[in-house]
């Protein structure tokens, strides 16, 4: 994440303080069992790549970027920039999402979560020789439609004759991760420059959905993000902890665009503004921003702590003019 503070009145520099971003990786599972519940096949978990459409959904803050399931005939090798599987053979009924299995948040080897999804082919459906699997992020059922939003794309490692009396069912668990270390740096504003360190908090408050990108949920109105006018620096929580102070969230959020498209790594970059009217806590010390890794009410997110020059200079945020941050995170891909 990158954030350039900017002062509607001001000299226009436009300083960046650079900010954790998140990694994101996939695996599945295909089990087919007969008419008894016999197994027939079962691949055990596999990594699979997610294409370069899935990073961008879960860059652009796609909530549940795995919803519409397909099965496919052809053979070709899962690529970066696939659209859609080879041959189409079957599409989940009716675009029906997949069904939600489990989600946890995990500790260990690192911190993250994982969320779980099923799609299910019951006995007289998808009944062929099937080697292809994708997932969409849109519950649009029409397949050339449908075929910009596909998230992932896998090919079985032996193909999977399905029988009218078999059943077949596609697992898929992704994991997020968000980058744990402190960046620490040097920032100008208005041309004075402050020492800064950014870090993860709350880091329990992982979300059931997690993906990349900048949180556009609301709070009575106001986006979250909020400037904190505590008393000491540096002096962030730690990445388990809880921080809370005097605060004021942003007015809105601003135009969003992104850079990276096609790479495996997106970036969104969001304005968010605090007006003449938001944000008045006169010296501020700390900037919190939601990330969408976060549950938008259970205060987790990304803490920034801004310190005093050498020679005691504040940066204020009064009613004489309002303050543009222009924030940045990055989704990246475990390939």
């Amino acid at each position: 994440m990158i954030l350039i503070p900017k002062y509607a009145l001001g000299s226009g520099n436009t300083p960046t303080i650079a900010m954790p971003g998140t990694e994101v990786e996939g695996r599945y599972r295909a089990v087919l069992t007969d008419f008894n519940g016999d197994t027939k096949v079962d691949t055990g978990w596999i990594h699979n790549l997610l294409t370069n459409k899935g990073v961008e959904k879960m860059g652009a803050g796609f909530n549940r970027p795995f919803v519409t399931g397909w099965l496919g005939s052809g053979s070709t090798s899962p690529a970066y920039t696939d659209v859609g599987v080879e041959s189409l053979v079957w599409v989940s009924a009716n675009g029906k999402a997949g069904t939600e299995n489990s989600w946890e948040r995990l500790e260990t080897p690192t911190y993250g979560v994982r969320s779980g999804y099923s799609w299910t082919w019951p006995t007289g459906q998808a009944t062929a020789t099937l080697r292809e699997f994708c997932t969409t992020a849109s519950y649009d059922y029409h397949y050339l439609r449908a075929s910009d939003s596909v998230t992932m794309r896998v090919l079985f490692p032996v193909p999977i004759v399905k029988e009218a009396m078999d059943q077949l069912t596609v697992y898929y668990e992704y994991f997020t991760y968000p980058e744990l270390s402190d960046i620490s740096g040097v920032v100008d504003i208005q041309g004075v420059p402050y020492d800064y360190t950014a870090r993860i908090f709350k880091i329990n408050a992982l979300t059931k959905y997690p993906t990349g990108g900048i949180s556009s949920f609301d709070n009575g109105g106001y986006f979250h993000a909020i400037i904190n006018s505590g008393n000491s620096h540096p002096n962030l929580v730690p990445i388990t902890g809880t921080a809370s102070n005097t605060y004021s969230r942003a007015h809105a959020m601003g135009a969003s665009s992104y850079t990276g498209i096609g790479t495996g790594s997106v970036t969104q970059t969001s304005e968010i503004i605090w007006g003449i009217d938001r944000g008045n806590v006169g010296e501020f010390r700390n900037v919190y921003i939601l990330t969408n890794q976060f549950a938008w009410n259970a205060g987790g997110g990304i803490q920034i702590s801004i310190g005093k020059t050498s020679d005691g200079t504040k940066h204020l945020k009064e009613n004489t003019h309002e303050l543009m941050l222009s924030a940045s995170v990055s989704t990246t891909r475990i390939p």
